[in-house]
């Protein structure tokens, strides 16, 4: 094997040469965010890991043409995927807001309120903190998921920070945001977003990849339901995405019979902090209750600029690209609104612009999958972004599998492709692979709002899974009969719980959502140990038969089975983002009910 394994690499190492046509994935070098000090071989100040990123701290020089008008602070996550900042504060927060004459923040979610309760989704440095003070927030409650970044500003650096964090209208929670909406009981004025969704992804080639629950239609509606009546929701994204959450603005209202939102919108690019590598944003505002003309007035002369700020980006102005005031009739922002078939509209349009849900939570993968073709990322054309990835994946793990599974079986275990019901059994062992890591990529999917921190929720679920499945394991070949292992009530039992995990859980996650974080993780457990149990049964009943009547078999038992479960990871993703995880797990159970066609065919022979 040593020698074969020896004569296969060096047979490969000539492919190397033709590798960039083969597969045409260019690395780019992602990892330069302004953000970054201009010197590469700076040092940073300070550094801190934790399990899911590595934050850099940097002093920052004032750079006003790129959007930092004096010294500061940058955080850098991951060595530059993505950053945030804020001016040097070390004089205290209070005497930077009194005397710091460059600091004006336009304030745009904060027209007509006073004192008013705030919530930030993804607090970062705590710029949209200190905009929150700025304009007189009585109580703002800052979500930050990241714990390296809320140790560093309130307390290993707390002096650069002026004691941001300290100050008694402010609580700084570390979790993620849409989690903690969900479990909370609070009402806000406001409720801030701005660009919360980093480039990190986007520098794996993965941004539309990566599951976002912060803008689906579940999270508008509980939005809606955290607002107080006049309350404001400000979110910041790409221009297209923006137009998406039109679209999910209108279906939530349309689901609870409130008429037209048309009157409680407002999308703009233009400037919105006074730091930060782009001073051009492209926001969403929505309102919940209608915009008055005084309102919409306001946000106009607050998105003026100065001449000296038009120097900066020339091409990119500030503009009102939709308002109750300005509804330009064939903007795609007009349209999603006033368009009297969604489906229709939906359809037509190049990119994706209908509402995500949290089942198929990807709201930044626009590109709809019926325009990906052959060779379409080719020579300049698009990026292959995360669905040619997907594809590429499906296609590498296919050959990738195939070689060194089912090549070596065919070469050294022929004998078993001869044996009598071969293929009855070959067909269970794939079906069992293929609907175990569906079920395992759904199971992830759907524990991530309940557990909130998505590292919490690899940990849990794939640990569950694994440990009850083995005990599955071991019961089934412990206590069960050697003849007669009972296939079909472990593989309906399977099928039952799939189906409970599938329509239970919202219940269950909704009353449990306010416990403890070690509540939640004990419940998730508990909820996960009946489906692990059954599901690590049905391969050692049918492996121990095989090695009974079949021998030969066994190898190839275990090797289909993992090369399906090879296969089927990039296939469930695929499955869930054009038709949602609950497909995702449908399919896992036809998977299983496939598995048990053939083993009953088998033996009723």
């Amino acid at each position: 094997m040593a020698v074969t394994a020896l004569v296969l690499a060096v047979l490969t190492l000539p492919l190397a040469l033709f590798s960039e046509r083969a597969l045409p994935i260019s690395v780019t070098p992602s990892k330069q965010h302004p953000l970054l000090p201009h010197t590469p071989s700076a040092a940073p100040l300070f550094t801190q890991w934790n399990g899911s990123s590595r934050v850099d701290v940097y002093d920052l020089a004032a750079r006003p043409e790129e959007g930092w008008p004096h010294f500061g602070t940058s955080l850098v996550i991951d060595g530059g995927t993505a950053a945030t900042g804020l001016g040097d504060m070390s004089e205290g927060v209070r005497n930077y807001l009194q005397r710091r004459v460059d600091y004006r923040p336009r304030g745009l979610a904060y027209i007509g309120k006073t004192h008013p309760k705030v919530l930030i989704i993804g607090s970062g440095a705590g710029a949209e903190v200190l905009e929150a003070l700025y304009f007189g927030a009585s109580s703002i409650t800052a979500i930050e998921i990241n714990s390296c970044i809320n140790d560093i500003v309130s307390r290993r650096l707390r002096t650069r920070w002026g004691g941001l964090f300290e100050e008694p209208e402010v609580q700084l929670v570390t979790d993620e945001g849409r989690s903690f909406v969900r479990r909370s009981a609070e009402r806000y004025d406001i409720i801030i977003s701005v660009q919360t969704v980093t480039n990190a992804a986007l520098a794996s080639g993965a941004l539309s990849l990566a599951e976002n629950y912060v803008f689906t239609i579940e999270a508008l509606e509980e939005y809606l339901d955290r607002l107080t009546p006049d309350g404001v929701l400000l979110i910041t994204r790409g221009a297209d995405q923006v137009a998406r959450l039109f679209g999910t603005v209108r279906e939530v209202f349309e689901r609870r019979g409130l008429g037209s939102p048309a009157n409680n919108l407002v999308a703009f690019r233009g400037p919105f902090l006074p730091w930060g590598p782009r001073l051009r944003l492209t926001g969403f505002m929505f309102k919940k209750s209608p915009l008055t003309p005084d309102e919409l007035r306001t946000i106009e002369k607050r998105l003026e600029v100065s001449e000296a700020e038009r120097e900066i980006e020339r091409n990119d102005s500030p503009a009102i690209l939709y308002s109750p005031l300005h509804r330009h009739p064939g903007s795609i922002y007009n349209s999603l609104l006033t368009n009297p078939d969604l489906r229709t509209f939906y359809r037509q349009q190049a990119l994706d612009f209908s509402p995500v849900t949290d089942d198929r939570p990807f709201f930044n993968q626009q590109t709809r999958w019926s325009s990906i073709r052959p060779g379409s990322w080719r020579q300049g054309g698009m990026s292959p972004g995360a669905e040619g990835v997907l594809l590429m994946l499906l296609v590498q793990s296919v050959a990738v599998a195939g070689v060194l599974i089912l090549l070596p079986l065919a070469h050294f275990s022929r004998q078993g492709l001869r044996a009598p019901g071969r293929w009855a059994y070959l067909v269970y062992f794939a079906g069992l692979g293929l609907g175990f890591i569906m079920i395992e990529v759904a199971l992830l999917q759907r524990f991530t709002l309940f557990l909130g921190q998505p590292i919490y929720t690899l940990a849990v679920v794939l640990a569950s899974l694994l440990m009850f499945g083995g005990l599955g394991s071991y019961a089934v070949t412990r206590f069960s009969s050697r003849s007669r292992p009972g296939f079909g009530l472990i593989i309906l039992a399977v099928l039952a719980v799939i189906a409970v995990t599938a329509y239970g859980t919202h219940s269950i996650f909704s009353a449990a959502l306010g416990w403890s974080l070690a509540s939640r993780i004990a419940i998730a457990v508990l909820m996960i140990a009946p489906l692990g149990i059954f599901l690590g049964m049905p391969f050692p009943a049918c492996l121990r038969l095989v090695a009974e009547q079949t021998p030969v078999l066994v190898p190839w038992a275990w090797g289909v089975n993992g090369f399906f479960t090879v296969i089927g990871s990039a296939a469930a993703m695929i499955l869930g983002m054009i038709w949602g995880f609950s497909a995702v797990l449908a399919c896992a159970g036809g998977c299983y009910l496939v598995a048990l066609l053939a083993i009953t065919l088998r033996r009723s022979k």
